[in-house]
Parts: C-alpha cells; structure tokens; sequence
C-alpha cells in the first residue's frame, strides 16, 4: 500500500505472507516488482523472498526484487522519508525490467531473422536445384527423342 500512496502505478498487488506469491500465475513475460522488507541478509524471509522470485520465473514471469536502503520496509521508509524516497527506488527498476524485456525482444527478432534468411537460402537452393535438375532432365529428353 506504501507504493499506491507513493504515486507507483501499475498493478499493485499486497500479499499478506512472501509465500503466497508462489500461488500466483503470472503471465508469460509479465513483470514484477517484488517490494520486500529489508530484513537481515540470513532471514527466513530474505530467503523466502528470493525463492518466491525464482518460482516466479519458472512460471515465465520478469523479476526483481527491491529492498528499502535501511532495515524496515517500504512503509518505514514512507513515513520517514516521504513518497519520493519510494519512487527514488521503483522507478529506476520498472524502466530496467522495461528495457530488459525490450531486448529481450530485439534479440528474439533478430534471432528470427537470421532463422527466416536461412530458410530463404535453403529455398533459394532448392529452387536453384530443380531448376538445374529439370533444365538436364529436358537436355536428356531431347537427345533421348534424337
């Protein structure tokens, strides 16, 4: 709820346990911001955290996880530092997962291309062979009926 009143937008979703996010179905590529407590780095729940993100990631989703810079959580920090302090921490993360996404993209399209001119060449080929195939096939034909 700290980062609705932030001014975050998106789709906000407060989980009431880190666990419970495994129970959620991201869509394939879909984004997530996971805005964790900053608990010691042995916690159970630091833990909990990143194994909730990569369960997330074996379900096809985009994830980061962003921490408040002191111990406490994102409410700590709104109500010591204001909505700013919040944004100074997503912000920058929703353009990364952005542009992670968008080259992820950019790779797969050229990925496709350089796939799509090899078939062209292998048609190419092909054709080039019947081609020479059927023009021998012709010759022969013609000195067969000679």
């Amino acid at each position: 709820m700290s980062l609705q009143q932030a001014g975050i937008k998106g789709n906000i979703i407060a989980s009431a346990g880190i666990l419970n996010l495994t129970n959620y179905s991201p869509f394939p590529g879909e984004k997530i911001i996971i805005a964790a407590d900053n608990d010691s780095k042995n916690s159970i729940t630091n833990n909990t955290v990143i194994k909730s993100a990569k369960m997330l990631e074996m379900k096809g989703a985009i994830t980061c996880i962003v921490k408040p810079p002191e111990n406490g959580d994102f409410n700590n920090l709104l109500q010591s530092c204001g909505d700013q302090s919040i944004r100074d921490i997503i912000e920058p993360e929703i353009t990364k997962l952005t542009k992670a996404v968008e080259t992820t993209k950019l790779t797969q399209t050229e990925n496709n291309s350089i796939e799509n001119k090899i078939i062209l060449r292998m048609l190419k080929n092909c054709i080039i062979n019947l081609h020479l195939y059927t023009t021998l096939n012709k010759k022969r034909k013609l000195r067969w009926k000679r």
